[in-house]
């Protein structure tokens, strides 16, 4: 599926954080709708915790960049996507953009009322 950042650069894996990578039903979705490895970190909860922390980090010197991240998180689990699950998903989003652009004015003039 070429999304907006698949469109951009080349995207092989996604990661994820917080009360979304909870669920595994999620994750597979995720995998198999862009076809790419999905990858649960560990310290779900506390990630905004850790951005901020290596952000104040790279923000007074004590951490050369963000990718010092990388010394703090692990990945704890990765889902691999189900290609064939993939085939059927990009199916429904050519219906999708074409029935969503169809209606750009529609949704244009619905905006004003």
């Amino acid at each position: 599926m070429q999304g907006i950042f698949q469109a951009k650069s080349n995207i092989c894996d996604i990661n994820v954080i917080g009360g979304l990578a909870q669920s595994d039903v999620i994750l597979h979705l995720l995998a198999d709708i862009y076809g790419v490895k999905v990858r649960k970190l560990n310290y779900l909860e506390e990630a905004t915790s850790i951005g901020a922390a290596v952000a104040a980090g790279v923000g007074s010197g004590l951490l050369e960049d963000f990718s010092e991240v990388n010394k703090f998180i692990r990945i704890k689990e990765e889902i691999m996507p189900n290609m064939a699950n993939h085939g059927e998903y990009e199916k429904v989003k050519k219906v999708f953009d074409k029935s969503y652009y169809a209606l750009l004015d529609i949704y244009e003039e619905l905006s004003k009322i």
